[in-house]
């Protein structure tokens, strides 16, 4: 399947590269196709796509490849948070990334017409707390422990939705957060290293771990602007309603 280019716009301001990290074997079906399908369906501009990592047997568009990081690099969960640094650190390099783009999960959805400007602010919730409860949440503590040291502000900004990143400021994150050697969550990292405004990420974002009813997706897209999904949550019901 090559992916079209959404439809034309007059003014260059409204272009945006969406791109995602892909991992084949950890694809839940046909996730990412629908993803960006949505996109096609409801950002108000011109997009266009990239995919760094494998590339989906349908998928003709541009695309980086990058391997999975090693077994023997990390293990459990965080092999995963270590193969996405290592991935965002080529996007901040990368010639074929543009200045400026969006970073998408393949289990989110954007269920209503959405502008460049929504996309452009940086939205997170509650500061975040020490806690260590899950390998997860030990992470996401000691990422908000670096930044308040440095001075920085700790909103919690893992919460599943797309994040607009300004390719220079990415790089700029890098030089002081080594995401070739640590553990952390880059998001978190990012937008607390330069930004001091956040958004609000509820109800501009909606999660749900189970298949809905299509009354339950409609009502959804009247207040939210994306969808994330768990693992449980991607079905019939859910494809036949995008």
């Amino acid at each position: 399947m090559k992916v079209p280019e959404v439809r034309q716009f007059d003014r260059v301001d409204d272009s945006m590269q969406f791109v995602w990290c892909y991992w084949h074997r950890g694809a839940k079906q046909d996730e990412l196709r629908f993803s960006m399908r949505s996109l096609e369906k409801h950002y108000q501009g011109r997009a266009t796509f990239l995919v760094i990592g494998d590339r989906p047997p349908w998928y003709q568009g541009p695309f980086i490849s990058q391997p999975r990081i090693p077994r023997g690099t990390s293990t459990g969960f965080r092999r995963g948070l270590r193969d996405v640094l290592a991935k965002m650190e080529t996007l901040s390099r990368h010639p074929d990334v543009e200045e400026n783009f969006v970073w998408m999960m393949d289990d989110v959805f954007m269920i209503q017409d959405t502008t460049r400007k929504q996309l452009e602010v940086a939205r997170g919730g509650r500061q975040i707390v020490a806690g260590r409860s899950n390998g997860f949440q030990a992470v996401k503590s000691d990422t908000g422990k670096r930044l308040r040291d440095m001075g920085k502000p700790a909103i919690d900004c893992a919460t599943h939705l797309p994040h607009y990143v300004e390719k220079k400021k990415l790089a700029e994150l890098f030089q002081v957060f080594k995401p070739l050697e640590e553990t952390f969550l880059w998001e978190v990292a990012y937008h607390n290293f330069h930004e001091h405004d956040f958004g609000k990420s509820i109800p501009f974002l909606r999660r749900t771990r189970y298949v809905q009813d299509t009354h339950w997706y409609e009502r959804t897209s009247r207040r939210s602007h994306f969808l994330n999904i768990y693992s449980r949550g991607w079905g019939t019901n859910l494809r036949n309603w995008m």
